[in-house]
C-alpha cells in the first residue's frame, strides 16, 4: 500500500486537520489519512489508481502545499523543561514559525506535556534531544527555580553542547542565558537577560551584562526579559530573511506595542516598584506545587 509522510507549513490548528482530513478522504482509493496540527503533517495512504500527484494537488487546491521532509531548509529547537516562562518560548515561536521553509519543533527529553512555571500551562514537546541532533536555531527560554534544575540535566547541557557546535544560531531569553552560559559558550562575551538575574552573569557564565533587548555575539543572541523574546526573533528573522519578511511577520503578529504604563525599564522606574516586581515574580509566577 503506497504512503506519504510530508509537512503542510499552513496547518495551524483543529479545523485545518478536519478540512485536510475530510476533503482527502472524499478522493477515491484512499486508505487512510491524518494531518497534524502539532508537527504540520500530513500522513496519507492510498490504493492504485490513486496516486500521489492527485492527492498533492487536492491539498494545494484547498490550501495545504506540502513540502517532503527533507526539503525543509532550517529545523528550529525550542527547548522545554519544567519550569519554563511560556512567553520565553512562545514569543519567538510567534515570529520564527512565519518563517518559509522553516520548521519549530519544541524538544526535550521526551515528547509530551511539559508545564511552565505558574503550573497552569503545559507546552507539548514533539521532539526528543535524541531525535534532534543539528538544529539550524537554538532557542533557550528562561525560567525562575525551573532553569535551575534544568542545568542539571545532564541529556540537555550536553545536547545544547553538541548542537550548539553546528547550529546557525544559538539564542537565549531571559535566564535562558544560564544554560548557554553554563555550557561553556559565553565565556568573555557580553549578554544579558532578565534584570533580576543581571548580577550573575559573571559568576554562572563568565559573561558581561549589557542592559539591551538583546545582544548579538557572533552566532549567539541572548535576549532580556520574557517579551524580548519577540524583539530577537524579529531580529533573527531578518538575518534569516530579509528585512520585508521580517517586517510582514511584525506586521502579522501587529507587534506594535503601546503599554498603559511606562514601567517596562528597571533603570527608569522607583526603587520600590523593583522591589513590588520582584515580589509578584516570587509570590504568583512560582508554582506552589
Amino acid at each position: 500500500m503506497p504512503s506519504k509522510i510530508v509537512l503542510a507549513p499552513a496547518i495551524h490548528c483543529d479545523k485545518c486537520k478536519e478540512l485536510i482530513e475530510s476533503e482527502i478522504k472524499k478522493l477515491p482509493n484512499i486508505d487512510g489519512i491524518l494531518a497534524d496540527e502539532k508537527t504540520k503533517s500530513v500522513t496519507v495512504m492510498w490504493s492504485e489508481p490513486q496516486n500521489w500527484e492527485a492527492i498533492a494537488a487536492r491539498l494545494t487546491e484547498i490550501g495545504y502545499p506540502t513540502q517532503p521532509l527533507n526539503e525543509i531548509k532550517r529545523h528550529v529547537a525550542i527547548v522545554l523543561y519544567d519550569g519554563f516562562t511560556a512567553l520565553d518560548a512562545v514569543g519567538p515561536y510567534e515570529v520564527l514559525v512565519s518563517l518559509p521553509d522553516t520548521q519549530v519543533h519544541f524538544v526535550s527529553n521526551q515528547r509530551g506535556p511539559v508545564w511552565a512555571d505558574t503550573g497552569q500551562l503545559a507546552l507539548t514537546a514533539t521532539a526528543t534531544f535524541d531525535e534532534l541532533p543539528n538544529p539550524s536555531i537554538i532557542v533557550i527560554p528562561g525560567g525562575g527555580h525551573g532553569i535551575m534544575k534544568a542545568v542539571e540535566n545532564q541529556a540537555l547541557m550536553n545536547w545544547v553542547k553538541q548542537a550548539h557546535e553546528t547550529s546557525e544560531w544559538t539564542t537565549s531569553v531571559c535566564t535562558g542565558v544560564y544554560v548557554l552560559g553554563l555550557a561553556g559558550i559565553l565565556q568573555g562575551m557580553d549578554v544579558t537577560t532578565h534584570w533580576g538575574s543581571r548580577s550573575f552573569m559573571q559568576q554562572y557564565c563568565g559573561a558581561n551584562y549589557v542592559a539591551e533587548r538583546f545582544v548579538q555575539q557572533g552566532k549567539v543572541i541572548t535576549a532580556a526579559g520574557v517579551s524580548a523574546g519577540i524583539d530577537m526573533a524579529l531580529f533573527l528573522a531578518e538575518k534569516l530573511s530579509n528585512t520585508k519578511i521580517a517586517q510582514a511577520i511584525q506586521l502579522a503578529c501587529e507587534y506594535d506595542p503601546h503599554p498603559p504604563f511606562a514601567t517596562g525599564n528597571f533603570q527608569t522606574v522607583d526603587p520600590d516598584l523593583i522591589a513590588e516586581a520582584n515580589q509578584v515574580i516570587n509570590l504568583y509566577r512560582t508554582n506552589p506545587a
